[in-house]
């Protein structure tokens, strides 16, 4: 174990500073990018990059602590959890009914992409096709899905910081990563939508307020639960994360699909092993 602070306010402190640290993307990353507009095949990129790097984090970190808080049982029962809840979230907000304006099914795209019955079929500069399908309310569900992940994940921080549980630089340095990654594109995607600026700022800022209390939340739940539950936390965290990179990041990287999304999947995949190599 390490020791992260000699007292319960250093500490305390330590869990405020990592957690803002964890949930900064989500003002900094929509800040930026409401204001630059990014093509088609970098978003599908990012959104492929940030899957890597979030696969990365549950196999080399949140999975592995888990078990050794618990065991094999407590952990599955947490990923379950986990999984299970972001899915109905997922399942509830993706068929609530479409609003009165267009029935909520026409979409404005960046200028360079026109859209027809919600599938666009271009060519690529190398004379290649990129099929790209846009679906709607998909920027909603990326804010909601980021949030549905990302509190347990500073949940799982707070734990950590309590206890002691060695590699949370890297940890929190690959959440950083993948959180920016996905923020750019879910903001993208909600100025798809026609969705205000104002509007898409007040959604990240609430996302910012809730992933940010994780961290104390996820301290003090060390006073009243042992390892063993503590296990099932991390769990969940692991299956919320991976039914979100499944349901949400993959899928929406490839419908804007080109050639190298694979390749940016591997990048973050590989960044998030080397980090976790060398700083762990």
């Amino acid at each position: 174990m390490v020791d992260y602070a000699n007292s319960i306010l250093g500490a305390l402190i330590l869990t405020m500073i990592v957690s803002l640290l964890v949930a900064s993307p989500f003002l900094i990353a929509s800040i930026i990018s409401k204001e630059y507009r990014h093509p088609l095949r970098l978003r599908a990129d990012l959104a492929s990059f940030s899957a890597g790097i979030f696969i990365g984090t549950v196999t080399f970190s949140i999975m592995e602590e888990s078990i050794k808080l618990g065991d094999i049982y407590s952990m599955g029962a947490g990923f379950a959890i986990g999984a299970v809840t972001f899915s109905l979230v997922r399942y509830k907000i993706q068929n609530k009914p479409a609003s009165t304006t267009n029935e909520g099914r026409q979409q404005n795209i960046d200028s360079d992409v026109s859209l027809s019955n919600n599938h666009i079929e271009k060519k690529g500069n190398k004379g290649e096709k990129e099929i790209q399908t846009e679906r709607t309310g998909s920027g909603k569900l990326i804010v909601i899905g980021t949030l549905t992940d990302s509190h347990p994940e500073t949940i799982m921080i707070g734990v950590m910081i309590a206890l002691g549980i060695p590699g949370l630089f890297p940890t929190a340095l690959a959440l950083f990563i993948g959180n920016f990654a996905a923020t750019i594109v879910g903001t993208r995607e909600l100025i798809a939508e026609n969705e205000s600026k104002r509007k898409i700022l007040k959604r990240w800022a609430t996302v910012f307020i809730f992933v940010t209390i994780g961290g104390p939340i996820g301290y003090f739940l060390t006073l009243f639960l042992n390892e063993y539950y503590l296990s099932i936390v991390f769990s969940f965290a692991a299956g919320a994360l991976m039914s979100f990179v499944t349901e949400e990041l993959i899928p929406d990287a490839y419908r804007k699909v080109n050639w190298h999304i694979g390749l940016s999947a591997c990048a973050g995949l590989f960044l998030s092993f080397a980090i976790f190599h060398f700083y762990h």
